[in-house]
Parts: structure tokens; C-alpha cells; sequence
């Protein structure tokens, strides 16, 4: 997009993160690996966001199916190499099964269904919550503290 509203919430989303990086707290440089590694992770979320629609729209749910099969293929021979025949015990297949559908199959999948019927625009809006509400949790479950500056980053980001 080019319109001026849409870079003003880009330099309000900066501020925000400026608010929420220990460097303002700090004399110590920023690292410019992890500089560039930063910006690296936000161009592949964009890019995942518009891809993902692409797929939803032509797969549909099976998106989910084809890249938990896929994800599962890449990491199986680290768990092996790692845990060996431990990975067969029934209490660890269990246990690796609800986590696998609670913590990805199940999220992903009502993720491809929200990028199949909304616009990426708004879906990457939508996500940009998830920060905020993890702070919210954060304060309300964990009892963390949260000072002014991570706040107005929070809400900035928001």
C-alpha cells in the first residue's frame, strides 16, 4: 500500500518495538546479525501470510495436513537420533499426539481457514495481537510486572 495512513502505522509499529528492545536500556550496540535476522523473520511471516492464502485457497484444509506431514518427516530423524526407541513408548506417542494436534495441527488448521475467508491485510492485522494478548497473559496467569515503556511498545504494536 501507499497510502500516508498505512506508514504511519508502520512508524507507530517501529516505536513500538524501539519501546520494547532492551537496547534503549542499554549502551551496549545492537548485534547487526540479529538485526538482519529480525528483519529477515518479518519478511518471511509477509510472505508466509500471502502464500498461505494461495495454498488455502487452491488446497483448502488439506494445507495443514501436507505441512504437519512434512514438518513431521524433516524433525523425525533428529527425535530419533536424539531419544531413539524412546519415541515409541506409548505415553510419549500419546503425549507427543496432543501436543501435536493442540499446539499446531488444530491452530494451523482454523488459521487456514481464516486466510481462506478473510483478506491477508486483515489476517496479518489480526495476528499482529498476539504480542499484546501474550503480555496480557503474561500479566494476568504469571503474575508478571509490566512498567510503562513494554506497555506503550505493547500498545504500539497493537
Amino acid at each position: 500500500s501507499r497510502r500516508a495512513s498505512d506508514f504511519a502505522w508502520i512508524a507507530l509499529a517501529v516505536a513500538g518495538i524501539v519501546l520494547l528492545s532492551p537496547f534503549i536500556h542499554s549502551l551496549q550496540p545492537l548485534d547487526p546479525v540479529g538485526v538482519m535476522l529480525a528483519l529477515a523473520a518479518g519478511g518471511f511471516w509477509a510472505l508466509y501470510i500471502v502464500l498461505a492464502q494461495k495454498a488455502g485457497a487452491e488446497l483448502g484444509t488439506r494445507t495443514t495436513a501436507y505441512g504437519m506431514a512434512i514438518a513431521a518427516v524433516l524433525v523425525l530423524p533428529f527425535g530419533i537420533a536424539e531419544a531413539g526407541s524412546g519415541l515409541l513408548a506409548p505415553s510419549i506417542l500419546v503425549s507427543a499426539l496432543l501436543v501435536g494436534l493442540f499446539s499446531s495441527a488444530l491452530p494451523y488448521f482454523l488459521e487456514m481457514v481464516a486466510l481462506t475467508r478473510m483478506p491477508a491485510r486483515i489476517y496479518g492485522t489480526l495476528t499482529c495481537l498476539e504480542p499484546g494478548l501474550g503480555a496480557l497473559a503474561g500479566f494476568l496467569f504469571l503474575r508478571e510486572s509490566l512498567t510503562m515503556p513494554p506497555l506503550a511498545g505493547i500498545a504500539a504494536v497493537v
